[in-house]
């Protein structure tokens, strides 16, 4: 993992204990299920976006081989393209 992932596991983890305490601990009772489902719901997918983001940031950091032609030789670069990837976390 680089040093910009590393900082991010560790409040993963805090944000999921977070949301185990939220639905095991003694405040749950005072919650109907209405409330809890929508505050999980709401909370798992920004969770999911964070983790998705974690994935592409870790791919990010492992450059991959430079491409060869069929006779090997290097392929030159084209340049950056953007990219919008949108999923069902939202726009990343």
């Amino acid at each position: 993992m680089t040093l910009n992932t590393e900082s991010i596991v560790p409040q993963l983890r805090r944000d999921f204990e977070t949301l185990v305490d939220y639905v095991s601990g003694p405040a749950s009772t005072e919650h109907n299920v209405y409330t809890v489902e929508l505050h999980l719901f709401r909370s798992l997918l920004a969770l999911g976006a964070a983790l998705l983001g974690l994935f592409f940031r870790t791919r990010a950091a492992v450059r991959p081989p430079t491409p060869v032609t069929s006779n090997g030789q290097p392929m030159a670069c084209q340049g950056r393209l953007s990219v919008r990837y949108i999923s069902i976390f939202g726009e990343l």
